[in-house]
């Protein structure tokens, strides 16, 4: 269907393991088809894959035209490189890959509550490394055995993982001091960048 115009269509085939669907500058008004029934059989081509979240939009199959604008982001991110010698960084790249992570490009709210999720422990993990909680010393290390010493790390790191939670959940940080406070306050103000975040992907998916 390549360089083709097309009024209305409907595509109910089976299509071979080798088979391949080209959109390539056709122009089509009305495709009626399913995105699972073409996803794997799609030849990339940038514009293509827009005509068809456009497509599916018009035909309120909004969760194919989701997961066609998915798929369209995340070759396309693949195919660039983090850098070259001929064009230096590419720093559109990791911007893909944090768009990809924390949202799933704007059409999967569950990235983003995940991604929550995922900072919960990052910080966690940072307020345990600085020994905040303060449940072991170096001298009971030294001086305890094996199954007591890990006893003690595991506490700690679920204390530390509990202190992080209620930072991100609550915003609740106040008690904290020095090193600690900017680490918290960095986590709030993540905290509110996913929240923000999430209102806005979960608007775009409502309000349709």
């Amino acid at each position: 269907m390549e360089h083709t115009k097309i009024y209305k269509m409907l595509i109910r085939a089976v299509f071979g393991d080798k088979s391949k669907i080209l959109l390539k500058d056709s122009d089509y008004t009305k495709l009626n088809v399913r995105w699972n029934d073409i996803k794997d059989y799609l030849e990339y081509d940038g514009a293509s894959y827009l005509a068809l979240v456009k497509n599916f939009k018009n035909l309120e199959q909004f969760d194919d035209a989701d997961d066609c604008y998915y798929q369209y982001r995340k070759i396309k991110q693949a195919k660039k490189k983090l850098y070259s010698k001929k064009e230096g960084w590419n720093w559109s790249k990791p911007i893909d890959i944090l768009a990809w992570l924390s949202c799933g490009y704007g059409v999967r709210p569950s990235y983003t509550i995940l991604f929550g999720v995922l900072l919960i422990f990052i910080f966690g993990f940072l307020f345990w490394i600085l020994n905040f909680i303060g449940d072991f010393s170096l001298f009971e290390i030294t001086h305890a055995n094996l199954s007591d010493v890990i006893s003690l790390l595991i506490l700690s790191f679920f204390n530390a993982l509990y202190l992080s939670a209620r930072v991100f959940i609550l915003g609740d940080w106040r008690d904290l001091h020095g090193l600690y406070s900017y680490v918290a306050l960095i986590e709030a103000f993540s905290r509110w960048l996913i929240s923000a975040l999430l209102i806005i992907v979960l608007t775009k998916k409502l309000l349709r």
